[in-house]
């Protein structure tokens, strides 16, 4: 009765989170930090009302989780503070004991696949909405890796030489698969950074900017870093004294990094979680 519970209370939560990221880029504190309370707190009741200890365990490992993947994607600056305190919610209502069939283990799973593809439908879409920025963005990166892009092709005709002389079907076709799929990774590559560069950056004006935003590029007043980069999302002093520059008209535009919202992949995930068995299973 209780994991029904808990597992109805993270779709509500992911349903929520995935619709405020959508529509603002934002996932509020407060909904992730009630997860977390919420799923801790549900358990320590079960472990009570049960008398079995395991079951706030389950709760505080999958918060424990969580919380180290969501910090390792965070400070790789590959999510946001919002998705990695989603992630600590959804471990802590789920709960993580080591074993296949665990449900938030198949949740972890599910979403790097679906997240995957999300991220390249959302900037397949992206890339169509705005195509002529696109093409030039595009065509500039290319033109940069002009060099490379010619050592590429004298290898893939090389290679196609040389798989002639191949007599071993299994390594023939290998050999033919990476022939394909390098190119194939490098155009994505090149692909997605052009829709990073011409979609997923903005310059706005300092009193648009919000605390956990993304600064594309150092803002240096008066020999003085204010924020960049590094700082993985601005900070509330920060965003304080770029406000107040900025009424000063010190600093007159910010370039703002705009990333795919994420937390709709954990929606995708925990809903194919809890219709599908984890991949793995299938494989052992």
């Amino acid at each position: 009765m209780l994991e029904y519970l808990l597992i109805t209370i993270a779709i509500a939560m992911c349903a929520i989170g995935s619709y405020t990221d959508l529509r603002i880029r934002e996932v509020p504190d407060w909904l992730n930090f009630a997860g977390i309370v919420t799923g801790v707190g549900v358990h320590l009741i079960g472990a009570v009302m049960l008398w079995k200890g395991w079951f706030l365990l389950e709760s505080v490992f999958g918060l424990g989780i969580g919380f180290g993947i969501g910090a390792l994607m965070y400070y790789s600056g590959q999510w946001g503070g919002g998705d990695s305190k989603m992630l600590m919610a959804l471990g802590a209502l789920i709960g993580f004991m080591p074993k296949i069939d665990n449900l938030f283990f198949s949740l972890l799973v599910y979403t790097a696949i679906l997240g995957g593809l999300y991220g390249l439908v959302y900037s397949f879409v992206l890339a169509v909405k705005n195509w002529k920025k696109f093409l030039a963005e595009l065509n500039k990166l290319l033109t940069e890796i002009r060099l490379l892009r010619k050592v590429l092709f004298a290898i893939i005709v090389a290679g196609l030489f040389l798989i002639v002389f191949i007599d071993d079907i299994l390594f023939k076709l290998l050999f033919g698969y990476f022939l394909i799929v390098v190119p194939l990774l490098l155009c994505l590559y090149y692909c997605i950074k052009a829709v990073e560069q011409c979609c997923m950056l903005q310059y706005v004006s300092p009193s648009l900017v919000t605390e956990g935003d993304w600064i594309a590029k150092d803002i240096i007043v008066a020999y003085k870093r204010i924020c960049g980069p590094k700082d993985l999302g601005i900070t509330k002093p920060q965003l304080a004294l770029l406000q107040n520059l900025g009424q000063q008209g010190k600093i007159k535009k910010v370039l703002i990094k705009y990333g795919i919202p994420f937390v709709p992949s954990f929606l995708m995930g925990l809903v194919a979680a809890l219709l599908l068995k984890n991949p793995l299973a299938y494989i052992l």
